[in-house]
């Protein structure tokens, strides 16, 4: 608490401390969750108030110490809450009255708090957690820790809810009961990438812990590309299930030969026209040309490279060393300071609709086909690059905030330079998603397309290339960690 120091043993101290402080402030506003005596500009916590537990704890002591009217402060917050935090309903709930989430201040911040919710990568990731334990024999079964939006301990808005346990439009109840109810369909497969010439083979099973056994019936499955049309079905006999069981009910084996572009495929089972599940595949060509055109593909940030840009050349350059945070594909389920291990990440975020991507299917978010590129990846602090939106961009934890970067593009002198901050070289024969990434690059950099919007000066990627800078990894040592762990 500040500078004081209490001897918190010592009841009457202690009471006469709190009486102090409510005195002293009650006045003027309401007592903040790390309240006390400081010299510093930035206060703990930012001075914010939060609502969560902290604020009403600070004025419990009101009435015991017969200062009733210390809480008027906090009534007088509330009410100027009142106006803000109905607008902040209805644009994030669409619901009628007001809200305030668990940070706020004298500015009367009543928005969600400082964690952005990366809906569907965590829709995903949920559905791969439920299945793998059901996959697995003799589980004793899983226990969530909710599925809606938590707003506490600095907001962790990593659910499939929204707070008030309306959905988010992430998923249907429908949907997800797929793949966590009493009766689920089950598939393993060795990967989620594959090459035209490949074969697909999903080994089907069934997770069955209903009231009654499953007569014996048919698996129908068909495989269908992205505007739904099917591209080949078939069927499986299955045997007769009995209750509390994990069962085989067969392989699905698909032959990928016809792969002439990108696509993402979605194998859809049902059983019996009752139980339904599906899983998304990616699908490339096995051989792609390489992409030709005026542009200088280079591994290493150096005197050519700078040449080529003062001539006006285009530049692609896929560094050797990567530098920067490393990347991961799964972000925090809970928030990254109360569950505290690198990286300091709370997801990705990608252009999807980048001309980049014309040969790579995907979303604004991380689906499967990104494991390995992100896994193999590293975020550069693209921070003094104002002007400069990251193709692919990692968002951070709210204790940094850096703007980080996995790609991004610019003019740069009279050239323009593509930036993407991957290792092509690791275990790239089994990287296929990676492969078909560096094509679609590559052709984008050698179109007439490649025409970045914003310019950044020479120095400043002398400096984001400058090796004896090191660049912040996100660790666990940092103010706001510890503040938030009563360190």
């Amino acid at each position: 608490m500040g500078d004081l120091w209490i001897d918190f043993n010592n009841k009457a101290a202690y009471t006469d401390y709190y009486r102090e402080l409510d005195l002293n402030e009650a006045t003027a506003r309401v007592s903040y969750v790390q309240d006390g005596v400081t010299y510093k500009i930035q206060t703990p916590w930012n001075g914010n108030y939060h609502t969560d537990v902290n604020v009403e704890m600070n004025h419990w002591p009101a009435e015991v110490t017969n200062l009733s009217e210390c809480h008027l402060p906090l009534f007088d917050l509330i009410a100027s809450l009142v106006d803000l935090g109905t607008r902040t309903a209805r644009i994030q709930y669409n619901k009628k009255g007001w809200v305030v989430h668990p940070i706020t201040n004298v500015w009367g911040y009543t928005s969600p708090g400082e964690y952005a919710s990366w809906g569907m990568h965590t829709v995903l990731q949920y559905k791969e957690v439920n299945e793998a334990l059901l996959r697995t024999p003799n589980s004793g079964g899983s226990q969530l820790l909710g599925l809606a939006d938590f707003p506490g301990q600095g907001s962790a808005f990593v659910g499939i809810l929204d707070a008030f346990w309306d959905s988010k439009g992430l998923v249907s109840p429908e949907k997800y009961r797929e793949s966590c109810a009493p009766t689920v369909l089950l598939a393993r497969m060795p990967k989620r990438a594959y090459v035209a010439g490949e074969t697909f083979r999903a080994k089907m099973e069934i997770y069955h812990y209903g009231q009654y056994p499953l007569k014996r019936g048919k698996l129908k499955w068909e495989l269908k590309d992205e505007q739904g049309t099917a591209i080949t079905s078939g069927s499986i006999s299955t045997p007769a299930v009995p209750c509390a069981t994990l069962d085989s009910l067969g392989v699905i084996t698909i032959p990928l030969q016809d792969i002439t572009k990108a696509q993402k495929l979605t194998l859809h089972t049902t059983l019996d026209g009752k139980y339904h599940n599906e899983w998304d595949i990616w699908a490339y060509p096995e051989v792609q040309e390489t992409a030709s055109g005026d542009f200088v593909y280079a591994r290493t940030y150096n005197a050519e490279v700078k040449q080529a840009l003062a001539q006006g050349k285009n530049v692609l350059l896929v560094p050797e060393q990567l530098k920067g945070r490393k990347t991961k594909f799964a972000s925090h389920f809970w928030n990254s300071i109360m569950l505290n291990w690198d990286p300091m990440i709370v997801g990705t975020l990608i252009d999807s609709d980048h001309p980049a991507f014309s040969n790579f299917p995907t979303d604004s978010y991380a689906d499967w086909q990104w494991w390995d590129i992100l896994n193999y990846a590293a975020a550069m602090e693209l921070d003094e690059f104002r002007n400069v939106t990251p193709v692919i961009q990692t968002v951070d934890a709210y204790e940094h905030n850096h703007k980080l970067g996995i790609a991004f593009e610019a003019r740069v002198d009279k050239g323009s330079l593509f930036v993407l901050n991957v290792d092509i070289d690791k275990d790239a024969a089994t990287r296929p998603a990676m492969r078909q990434l560096l094509y679609s690059v590559r052709k984008y950099v050698a179109s007439d397309a490649f025409r970045p919007a914003v310019s950044i000066q020479p120095y400043q990627l002398d400096a984001l290339f400058d090796n004896t800078v090191k660049q912040d990894k996100g660790t666990s040592e940092n103010a706001a960690v510890k503040q938030l762990l009563n360190q």
